[in-house]
């Protein structure tokens, strides 16, 4: 992968986790793939997919549909569908 390549990454992945993006419904299935397919590459962490989730760009659900694991309870705050948690536990 170029150093381009690496840096527009970077630059999604600081966009995604700090900012809500509206997805648009005919695009959701290629944004959770592209999101999938750069966490499988090791770009992207759970800590990256969870980020994007409290901003409320995708779900809890999509959180599991990329990484293949259920959406952590304790950090389910600031997020839609939140889950009952008190999302105490802030991991950064």
């Amino acid at each position: 992968m170029s150093k381009a390549d690496v840096n527009s990454i970077s630059l999604l992945k600081s966009i995604f986790t700090e900012t809500r993006i509206h997805i648009p419904d005919d695009m959701k299935d290629k944004v959770i793939a592209a999101l999938k397919y750069y966490y499988d590459g090791g770009y992207y962490t759970d800590e990256d997919i969870i980020s994007i989730v409290k901003v409320g760009s995708i779900t809890p659900e999509d959180f599991t549909k990329i990484t293949g694991k259920p959406y952590p309870a304790d950090s389910s705050n600031g997020s839609t569908g939140s889950n009952g948690s008190n999302g105490s536990n802030p991991s950064k």
